[in-house]
């Protein structure tokens, strides 16, 4: 054995000669990477190491960063393209691809890749990089919105994983207590985004859906419509406005986004939340004490539904470093175990699922969550319904209507709005 380890030891070093030598006299390409992984923790940290993993096995690429906040990402795209700057590849989750495509600003890359090789992904992780049969790019993990519950305090209370909306609500207030006896609430039962921004959107849109009432669909004629508003679609308006009502969420629900959900979460402020696996990933950094405490199902109502929500690298169509980009995609895309360890992303391909089980047990459940995957249509105008949902939320949870049905309303006026602008 001892003999085996030293041959292969010896081999490496002659292959990393060999590769010295031959790139010795070539002069480095830089590969350009844009996106929120370069400056959000701790996903900067597996970046990095993947990074540092691709250069050393193409010597001849050089990868510069540029780091942008998720929540600006489409905002300095188009401020790219318009100056004609964009980097080779951008880190997103496939959303903004049929809007990219408009623009002209994306390519199908489908060609660069060997059918064995798109075969091992997750097909419903590389659907969400695919508009109108074209990929414009590959996923790497999946950041899934599912049910995040706090299972030690489940089992403390005797409580069933909930399996509807009432269960949710009923769970959640068993879990608003006062922990410490000073006569204040210091732990509800569930935390529910109101920001206004995308995140919000989407968690409210899984909601639509475990309510059998997608916020965009096809109907028979072949015509975007939507279902909001419709009877099944009062279950998500109930859920947020009785939560809110029976105080079993935090106040200031309208301040809560992402990151402050995170560290309400972390903080034991908050026992449920609509959420995923990278969620408990980022909770167990900020307080190591929370390992092993969370677990992520599927949120039920009418419907069982999860959104994967795939988080890869899209190519920019004429990048400056096509071969170096393409390069990346695919080490990349067998190289991101890291990021499960860590951020409890599930990988996207398949041949890295038990070592992903290995790494970070939590996701286990999440990996057969792929017969639950909602159909999130991916529109050129994405962002414009995006922006009809977390306004309604952000005015639901500010206390703006009266009834469900006056919110649902409201928000289905302003979907309508954009559908019809965009026949």
């Amino acid at each position: 054995m001892k003999k085996i380890i030293g041959c292969i030891a010896v081999l490496l070093v002659l292959c990393m000669a060999t590769s010295s030598v031959a790139f010795a006299g070539e002069a480095q390409t830089t590969v350009q990477i844009m996106g929120p992984w370069v400056v959000e923790s701790p996903e900067d940290s597996v970046l990095k190491s993947v990074v540092e993993g691709f250069e050393a096995a193409y010597p001849q690429y050089k990868v510069e960063l540029i780091g942008v906040p998720s929540a600006d990402v489409n905002k300095q795209v188009q401020a790219m393209a318009a100056s004609q700057t964009l980097p080779d590849l951008v880190i997103n989750n496939g959303a903004n691809n049929a809007a990219w495509k408009e623009m002209g600003i994306v390519e199908n890359i489908e060609s660069k890749f060997s059918k064995e090789f798109l075969d091992g992904f997750y097909p419903e992780m590389l659907k969400a990089f695919y508009y109108e049969d074209e990929l414009f790019g590959l996923p790497t993990c999946a950041a899934p919105f599912v049910l995040l519950l706090r299972n030690d305090l489940l089992t403390e209370a005797g409580i069933e994983v909930p399996k509807s909306y009432d269960e949710i609500l009923a769970a959640a207030k068993k879990l608003t207590v006062d922990t410490n006896g000073d006569g204040k609430i210091d732990r509800y039962g569930l935390g529910l985004m109101g920001f206004p921004d995308a995140n919000t959107a989407l968690r409210f849109i899984l909601a639509l859906f475990g309510s059998d009432a997608p916020d965009v669909y096809k109907d028979e004629a072949g015509n975007f419509a939507t279902k909001i508003g419709s009877p099944e679609s009062m279950d998500a308006f109930k859920l947020y406005m009785d939560a809110q009502a029976q105080g079993v969420i935090p106040p200031g629900a309208t301040e809560v986004d992402y990151k402050t959900m995170v560290s309400l979460l972390s903080t034991d402020q908050i026992a449920m939340a609509i959420s995923g696996p990278h969620t408990i990933g980022n909770i167990c950094v900020q307080n190591p004490d929370m390992v092993g405490k969370f677990i992520a199902v599927p949120l039920t109502g009418r419907k069982t539904v999860a959104y994967l929500n795939p988080y890869g690298f899209v190519k920019f169509a004429n990048s400056p470093n096509e071969a170096g980009a393409i390069a990346f995609l695919e080490y990349a895309a067998q190289n991101f175990v890291e990021m499960t360890r860590v951020t409890k992303r599930p990988p996207s391909r398949v041949e890295l699922a038990e070592v992903a089980k290995e790494a970070a047990p939590e996701v286990a459940a999440i990996l057969d969550c792929a017969q639950y995957s909602i159909d999130l249509l991916n529109l050129p105008f994405r962002a414009d319904i995006y922006a009809a949902v977390y306004e309604g939320v952000n005015s639901m949870m500010a206390g703006m209507y009266a009834t469900p049905e006056d919110a649902a309303e409201a928000m289905r006026a302003a979907v309508q709005a954009v559908l019809d602008e965009h026949k």
